[in-house]
């Protein structure tokens, strides 16, 4: 319900969600923005730790 709001309210485009921690890597936004997509898609990123390995409990399935 709040994504909703925030979208009616503000007649954005897009939505990013993101966790309070998060620190997305240079040029995530614009290569987020500059992707093609349809009114129904939803994108997941990769979650790293800070030494790069990934992080499985934040994988998307």
């Amino acid at each position: 319900m709040g994504m909703r709001r925030a979208m009616e309210a503000q007649a954005a485009d897009w939505l990013v969600v993101m966790d309070d921690d998060a620190c997305p890597a240079p040029g995530a936004f614009a290569a987020f923005h500059a992707r093609p997509r349809p009114l129904d898609t939803a994108l997941a990123a990769a979650v790293y730790f800070p030494d790069g390995q990934i992080c499985e409990m934040n994988r998307p399935r």
